[in-house]
C-alpha cells in the first residue's frame, strides 16, 4: 500500500484549486504562496453564469512548490501495459494524478449516477492488495477523500470521448521544496486591485483570456450577485450556491492573511483587524447558509433580506480592506525613529556586491540586506557612528535563512567618543534559530537606557556560513521608554 500526503485544503470550491492545496498546505514554507495568489476574484458578464472564482494564471503550471508534467492519453496506453501500472508507478515516485473520467462508474459519485458526466479525479493512492485507489474530487458536492475500486476508474478512464478531454492527457504533480519571497506590498498592491475592481485582462492582457473583457472583478462580484437574486425574483435565473461558498472561502482566505500580517509584524496587532475578518467571514458564511436554504423552500419573500446582507457585507468589507491597506507595512514591523538610519555605519567585512553595503542594515526594506565578504575572517565588526549623542535601549536585528546565513556569537559595545574604552553591555552564544527559508526572524536585545552614546559596535565572533557568508537583513537601534534608569557611560 502507498500513499501520498495530503491534508484538508483552506479552498475547496473546485478540484484544481482543492488537489493542488491538499498537498503543498503539507508544507508551512507553502503557505504564505497560498495568502498571495488567492486574493482576487473574478466572474464572467452573462448574466446567467454564476461561476465566481479566484482569478490568476494557470496555478498547478505556476505553483513554485511543485514540479508539473502532463502527458497525452495515448502515450499512456501505448507505453504501459495497464492504467494500474501507470498508476501505482507515479505514485511510487511521489506523482500525485489528476485526470478527467466519466463519474457515471464511480459508485462514490452518487449524484452523477443517471448521467454520463465527465469530470475530475485526484489519485493519491492505492492498495495493491484490494486493489483499491484512493481519490479525491468534489463527489455529491463537498470534497472529500475515498476509496474506488480499481476496476470502476479503469472503466470510467475508457468509458470517454477525447473531444471531452480538456486536460488534454493525464497531469502529473510532485511537490518540491522551494523559497518563496512573501512580499507585502505585493499583497498591497492586490488588496487595492481587488478593491477597485481593476479589470485584470486590461491589467495583464493575457491574449488566451480575451474573453474575460467585460468580466467582473475584485469586489464587484457583490453587484452581479445582488443582480442574480434580482433575477430570481423576476423570475429569469434559477439556484446556484457555488459562488456564495467561493465567496466565504475568500474571507477565510483574508483572515488568515491578517493573521499571517500581524505575526510578522506587518500590520498593528492593536487594530485587531484579524478577528474584524474572522467576523466578516462569518457573516458571508451565514449569507451562504442562508442562500441555501431559501433555494430549497424558493421562498421568495426573503431574497429581499438577503439582498440587504449582500449590501451590508460588501460594505463591511470595503471598509475593512481600506484599513488593511492603509495600515500594511513592507517593513515588517520596523519602527519609525530607527536611530540606525542617522548613523554612519561600516565594516571590517563588506560584500564585493556594492548593492549590499553596511548602510543597507538601516534601509527600512528587508531585502536591502548587509552582506559579507565570502568567507570571513571572524571576528567582523559592524560600527554605527553618530555625530550627536544618542540615548537607546532596545536593539533588533532581522534575518531571513538564519540556519544558512545567521550570525550565532556576539558582543554589542558602546562608547561615548574616541578618548574612552569600548564597553561591553551585551553578549550572546549559540543564538537559536527556527527557520532556514523567507521567514523573518527577529532577535530583541534589551538593555537599561544608554546615553550619551556616539559610537556602538556589534564584534561578530561566528555566523551560520553555509552560503560562504553571512547576512543580517536589518538592525534597528530605539529609545522605548523616557522613564527607564538612565545609564551614561
Amino acid at each position: 500500500m502507498k500513499e501520498l500526503p495530503v491534508t484538508t485544503p483552506l479552498i475547496q470550491c473546485y478540484p484544481y484549486h482543492a488537489n493542488l492545496l491538499s498537498v503543498i498546505q503539507n508544507h508551512s514554507e507553502a503557505f504564505p504562496w497560498i495568502l498571495d495568489n488567492y486574493l482576487e476574484l473574478e466572474m464572467p458578464d452573462p448574466p446567467l453564469d454564476l461561476r465566481l472564482d479566484f482569478s490568476g494564471p494557470s496555478l498547478w503550471k505556476t505553483c513554485p512548490f511543485v514540479y508539473y508534467q502532463r502527458i497525452e492519453r495515448h502515450l499512456v496506453n501505448t507505453n504501459w501495459s495497464n492504467l494500474w501500472n501507470f498508476i501505482t508507478q507515479c505514485i511510487n515516485n511521489g506523482n500525485y494524478i489528476y485526470l478527467l473520467v466519466n463519474h457515471y462508474h464511480l459508485p462514490v459519485s452518487r449524484y452523477y449516477h443517471n448521467n454520463k458526466v465527465i469530470h475530475d479525479l485526484f489519485i493519491y493512492g492505492y492498495d495493491e492488495q484490494t486493489g483499491m485507489l484512493k481519490v479525491a474530487d468534489n463527489f455529491n458536492n463537498k470534497y472529500t477523500y475515498e476509496y474506488v475500486a480499481y476496476k470502476d476508474i479503469k472503466q470510467a478512464y475508457k468509458d470517454m470521448n477525447e473531444e471531452d478531454d480538456w486536460v488534454h492527457g493525464i497531469e502529473l504533480i510532485r511537490y518540491r521544496s522551494r523559497p518563496f519571497c512573501f512580499d507585502p506590498l505585493a499583497i498591497k498592491e492586490k488588496l487595492n486591485r481587488y478593491l477597485n475592481s481593476t479589470n485584470l485582462f486590461f491589467h495583464f492582457r493575457i491574449p488566451a483570456e480575451f474573453y474575460k473583457l467585460g468580466w467582473y472583478y475584485g469586489i464587484s462580484v457583490y453587484d452581479k450577485l445582488f443582480n442574480h437574486l434580482q433575477l430570481i425574483i423576476e423570475g429569469k435565473s434559477g439556484y446556484d450556491g457555488r459562488p456564495f461558498h467561493v465567496l466565504y472561502e475568500h474571507k477565510t482566505i483574508l483572515h488568515q492573511l491578517c493573521n499571517f500580517l500581524e505575526q510578522q509584524g506587518h500590520l498593528p496587532e492593536h487594530y485587531h483587524l484579524s478577528l474584524q475578518f474572522k467576523e466578516l467571514a462569518q457573516q458571508t458564511l451565514l449569507l451562504r447558509n442562508h442562500y441555501i436554504k431559501i433555494s430549497m423552500t424558493n421562498r421568495l419573500n426573503m431574497l429581499d433580506s438577503l439582498m440587504t446582507k449582500i449590501k451590508q457585507i460588501k460594505a463591511n468589507e470595503q471598509l475593512l480592506l481600506s484599513q488593511l491597506i492603509n495600515n500594511l507595512s513592507g517593513h515588517n514591523g520596523m519602527q519609525e525613529n530607527n536611530l540606525a538610519q542617522a548613523a554612519i555605519i561600516t565594516s571590517n567585512s563588506t560584500s564585493l556586491n556594492l548593492k549590499y553595503p553596511p548602510s543597507n542594515l538601516a534601509i527600512p526594506d528587508i531585502n536591502m540586506a548587509y552582506l559579507s565578504d565570502e568567507q570571513p575572517t571572524f571576528p567582523v565588526y559592524i560600527e554605527f557612528s553618530w555625530e550627536q549623542p544618542q540615548a537607546f535601549n532596545l536593539i533588533r536585528i532581522k534575518t531571513r535563512f538564519a540556519l544558512s546565513i545567521g550570525i550565532t556569537d556576539f558582543v554589542v559595545e558602546l562608547r561615548r567618543d574616541q578618548k574612552t574604552d569600548w564597553k561591553k553591555v551585551y553578549a550572546v552564544s549559540n543564538l537559536p534559530y527556527e527557520y532556514n527559508d523567507f521567514n523573518i526572524e527577529t532577535t530583541e536585545i534589551k538593555l537599561p537606557v544608554m546615553t550619551n552614546i556616539k559610537k556602538l559596535r556589534f564584534t561578530i565572533l561566528h555566523a551560520h556560513t553555509v552560503w560562504n557568508r553571512f547576512e543580517i537583513n536589518w538592525i534597528g537601534i530605539y529609545d522605548t521608554t523616557s522613564c527607564a534608569e538612565n545609564i551614561s557611560l
